[in-house]
């Protein structure tokens, strides 16, 4: 079974070693996002350090490599030193130049060792502590990537491995919530660095009823973009990041809901989220008679249309909302597609300002 590694990246390899003077510079420097904004003498000075540490890390074998980088110390300690081909290691580095050079170098060393690998770095927009409000919207995007991604590779029968050995802290702790719901494994190197600690996948339970159920409507306008400020106040602080006037869901809670959906959507049609769009009773009876496959992939077309109501330019592939041509299909006005690459529809029509979701049917 193949590996994918998730390994955050620090710029302990570029600090640890440096002179007094060059490490001043590596920490006033550290969020700069790119390096032709540093002062010319310093930058030529970070070149320095940047190509230095490279060229130095380049020529080093597992052995010697392990007292120089954090990050593969624990790497070689999980392979026993022999790289597996096949295997994907993800690099998460700070948005920000002094970042991305750490994590090229490790990329670099990786290669080396067994070109068969695929590494990739990943360069984190706002991903830097500069901007606390900036951090929170990078650790969200980071949520919904992982839960885009990690699935996938998963289904693909990869064995998931988080390896939290090196890093910023900050980045560390959302690190560790996140492996909570998608690793296989987590690994880390005591600070002694002899030792890897290997944990192996926790059961996590979500606490749907008292937690999500109860306010699911509120969640999904959470998701469509459109909850009010004082409706988020009904919701959990943990599920919330609030800037200026507008609401998002915090990294935590991203994770949690994407993963509450998975059981939830599949239990029945839920009602409404909101008041501009109203289910006919046959349409609630036709979806409830279904598997709850079909009912996960019509609460989330459900989601689709309650977004792209309201936001003209939102109207993906999979629910090409639009009117009706040709035929006609009673008082039905509009269409969408039901399920992915099937001919059925939904049909519906507009009473004043509200849509109403009419009826399951064949494609006319």
């Amino acid at each position: 079974m193949p590996n994918y590694i998730v390994s955050p990246c620090g710029t302990s390899l570029l600090t640890g070693g440096a002179d007094n003077k060059v490490r001043v510079l590596l920490t006033r420097y550290a969020n700069y996002k790119n390096l032709n904004d540093v002062e010319p003498e310093h930058k030529v000075l970070l070149e320095d350090r940047v190509k230095q540490v490279r060229d130095e890390l380049l020529e080093l074998g597992p052995e010697q490599v392990i007292k120089r980088s954090a990050e593969l110390n624990a790497l070689v300690k999980f392979y026993n030193g022999k790289f597996l081909a096949g295997d994907y290691h993800f690099l998460l580095c700070s948005d920000t130049w002094l970042g991305e050079q750490t994590a090229s170098m490790i990329c670099d060393w990786l290669k080396r060792q067994n070109d068969k690998m695929v590494v990739e770095v990943h360069r984190q927009t706002d991903l830097q502590t500069e901007d606390m409000s900036s951090f929170q919207l990078a650790l969200t995007e980071l949520a919904e990537m992982f839960d885009n991604s990690l699935l996938g590779f998963r289904q693909n029968q990869y064995h998931i491995v988080f390896n939290l050995t090196g890093g910023f802290k900050s980045v560390q702790g959302f690190l560790q919530v996140i492996a909570m719901f998608y690793a296989d494994e987590i690994i880390y190197v005591f600070e002694s660095g002899s030792t890897l600690l290997r944990i192996p996948k926790l059961p996590i339970q979500i606490d749907m009823e008292k937690g999500i159920k109860k306010n699911i409507a509120l969640f999904r306008r959470l998701e469509a973009g459109i909850l009010k400020l004082e409706e988020s106040t009904q919701l959990p602080e943990i599920f919330i990041f609030q800037m200026d006037s507008e609401v998002d869901f915090s990294p935590w809670g991203r994770v949690v809901w994407n993963r509450a959906k998975e059981t939830l959507y599949a239990e029945k049609l839920w009602p409404e989220p909101v008041d501009y769009v109203r289910f006919s009773d046959r349409f609630k009876k036709q979806i409830n008679s279904l598997p709850a496959y079909r009912k996960k992939e019509m609460n989330e077309r459900i989601d689709q249309l309650v977004k792209a109501l309201r936001d003209e330019s939102y109207n993906p592939r999979s629910l090409r909302f639009h009117p009706i041509e040709g035929k006609k299909m009673g008082k039905c006005t509009h269409e969408f597609y039901a399920w992915t690459g099937e001919a059925a529809r939904v049909y519906g029509y507009f009473d004043e300002d509200v849509y109403v979701v009419d009826r399951l049917d064949d494609h006319l």
